[in-house]
C-alpha cells in the first residue's frame, strides 16, 4: 500500500493541476494495462467477441481427465482431436462456451464429469490514442479493455482536451462518441 501511495503521489506531482471537472478522475488513479498487469481483472466478460489469437482451454474432470488449450487460428477455428473443427471467430465468449460443450458432449461422456471452458489468453490489440492527452501514443491493451480504462492508464485528457467529445474510430469510421461527464455523473450509463 505504501508503494502504491508513493506511485500515486509521484504521478500527481508530475502532472498538470486539473483545471476542469473530471480530469482528477484520470490523474488520481494508477492503472497499468498490459498482458502481465495485476491491476486489472483479465477475465473476459461473456459478451467479449472472440477472434484470431484468443486461446481457449477446455478442462474435463471426473470420469474423464482432459485438459487442452487451443488458439483460434487465422481462419477462425480451433481443432480439438476427435471433436473436429469448431468455428469460434465472431462469437461471444458465452456462445463459444455453449458450442464447445455441445461439441465435446458428442464425443466424450461428460454426463458423469464436469467441463469448464475458459479463455486462457486474450489477444492484444494496438490502440492509437491521439489528441489533447497527457500521454498520447500507440499502446497494446488486452482486447476487452474499455476506453475508460485506456484513458486512465495514460492519465486522460490534458488541460486543452475535451471530456465531452471522445471518438472511438475503427477503419476510419467513428464507432461511438463518448461523453465522460455522462459517465462520471451516471456510471451505469
Amino acid at each position: 500500500i505504501e508503494f502504491q501511495k508513493r506511485q500515486l503521489l509521484e504521478k500527481a506531482l508530475s502532472l498538470p493541476v486539473p483545471t476542469v471537472y473530471g480530469q482528477a478522475f484520470f490523474r488520481n488513479s494508477l492503472l497499468k494495462i498490459n498482458e502481465l498487469s495485476p491491476e486489472i481483472d483479465h477475465r473476459a466478460p461473456d459478451n467479449y467477441t472472440l477472434s484470431t489469437g484468443d486461446e481457449i482451454t477446455v478442462t474435463i474432470w471426473g470420469m474423464i481427465d482432459y485438459n487442452q488449450s487451443f488458439t483460434i487460428n487465422k481462419d477462425g477455428y480451433i481443432k480439438p482431436a476427435l471433436v473436429g473443427l469448431i468455428s469460434l471467430k465472431g462469437m461471444t465468449y458465452a456462445q463459444a462456451r455453449d458450442l464447445i460443450k455441445q461439441r465435446f458432449a458428442k464425443i466424450y461422456d461428460i454426463k458423469k464429469s464436469e467441463i469448464a471452458i475458459s479463455l486462457s489468453f486474450v489477444r492484444l490489440i494496438s490502440v492509437n490514442l491521439v489528441g489533447e492527452l497527457i500521454s498520447p501514443g500507440t499502446y497494446r491493451f488486452p482486447a476487452f479493455t474499455s476506453a475508460y480504462n485506456a484513458l486512465v492508464a495514460i492519465s486522460g485528457p490534458n488541460n486543452l482536451g475535451s471530456l465531452r467529445n471522445i471518438y472511438i474510430k475503427r477503419n476510419g469510421q467513428t464507432i461511438i462518441t463518448l461523453d465522460l461527464y455522462e459517465y462520471l455523473m451516471n456510471p451505469d450509463s
